[in-house]
């Protein structure tokens, strides 16, 4: 079969070509400061409507990567454009022959898919370019596999897969005199923060990451049905979900043991001392108290409104001489007060004898 005919105008071929540039910028932007940097989302978004134009104005348009030209069709997009070389070559590193704009290209698909070209070139190569954006939610960018050019792609994918030849010269996917990263705008700070390293993840979700992706990539290859995939993920994540429950479960119950044993601690050795204390949550709810309290307050699980101690809790003070229920006069000291809200409060008071001063 011959190949598909393809006449673009003049300037239709122009807008491609912008296209063409306007990745390169954003590429060696991604490829210098890293995908969350303010000077990578600037330059996508000063591009992206190169993109826009040509997939509004060509209805799924398809540029093919062919022995290092890019071609609509069959026609070269400006053959002897030395950056339009180099893009073409860049993704043939990564086994791409062929991308398609569809309508209804958004930004952030675009942000995605120049982050995976220029910072996981090497997870491209492994499981292949759909794949990665089908993970990464890119919806209007298509990987397009020409049968004609299918060895080229094997050829590649293998060569990038025996070293690090995806690695290409990035930097010099642009001309030489556009090598200069885009600058800061005025009203930016004159020094940028650093990109931020990326996100650790634990050994688990690494396991895990990598397991669904092998899942995945068997039903790219259609070595898997979609739903069998998608039983084995969903028992894979339960039985991992159980492990890590059973894990907290069984941590949480030896620090609510140890606090247990502190807060026992600390209450025999201030009757020790011969002081009544309690120790109540910021709900005023009485977590535990000492003998002492207990003779002079009675057992309670909450303290009551209007009682001396709530009163006395309220106004903030470390320390304040109350009269209690039972008449018996105490200064109420707060020893210890931890927690910024309800929730997580928990204040120590001791209710000591009336220094003979007062």
């Amino acid at each position: 079969m011959s190949p598909e005919v393809t006449l673009l105008s003049q300037e239709r071929i122009a807008e491609v070509g912008e296209l063409l540039s306007g990745f390169a910028k954003c590429y060696n932007a991604s490829l210098t400061y890293g995908g969350s940097h303010p000077v990578v989302a600037r330059t996508v978004e000063e591009y992206f409507p190169a993109f826009d134009t040509v997939a509004k104005n060509n209805r799924d348009i398809t540029l093919q990567f062919i022995h290092g030209q890019v071609r609509v069709g069959n026609q070269p997009i400006d053959p002897g454009n030395a950056q339009f070389g180099r893009v073409a070559q860049l993704f043939a590193s990564r086994g791409v022959t062929g991308i398609q704009l569809t309508l209804g290209l958004r930004l952030e698909d675009l942000k995605k898919f120049v982050d995976l070209m220029a910072r996981q070139g090497d997870k491209v190569v492994e499981m292949g370019l759909q794949v990665m954006m089908d993970l990464n939610g890119v919806r209007n960018i298509r990987e397009k596999r020409d049968r004609q050019v299918g060895e080229d792609s094997i050829i590649s994918r293998k060569v990038s897969q025996g070293g690090n030849s995806y690695a290409v010269d990035l930097t010099g996917i642009v001309e030489e005199e556009d090598v200069e990263v885009i600058p800061p705008k005025k009203d930016d700070d004159d020094d940028l923060p650093p990109p931020p390293p990326p996100p650790e993840r634990s050994k688990e979700s690494s396991e895990f990451r990598s397991y669904v992706v092998t899942v995945l990539a068997e039903v790219s290859s259609r070595r898997t049905p979609a739903t069998l995939a998608a039983e084995r993920i969903a028992d894979e994540y339960e039985k991992r979900l159980r492990g890590k429950v059973e894990e907290v479960r069984k941590e949480s119950s030896v620090q609510i043991k140890r606090l247990e044993n502190i807060r026992d601690l600390m209450l025999n050795e201030l009757e020790h001392m011969r002081l009544a204390a309690l120790l109540v949550d910021g709900d005023l709810k009485v977590i535990a108290m000492n003998s002492g309290a207990e003779n002079l307050i009675g057992r309670q699980a909450v303290l009551p409104p209007g009682d001396p101690l709530v009163r006395f809790l309220a106004g903030g003070l470390e320390r304040e001489t109350v009269t209690l229920p039972s008449g018996e006069v105490r200064s109420a000291h707060r020893i210890l007060s931890s927690g910024e809200t309800p929730a997580d409060t928990v204040i120590l008071v001791s209710l000591e004898d009336v220094p003979a001063a007062e």
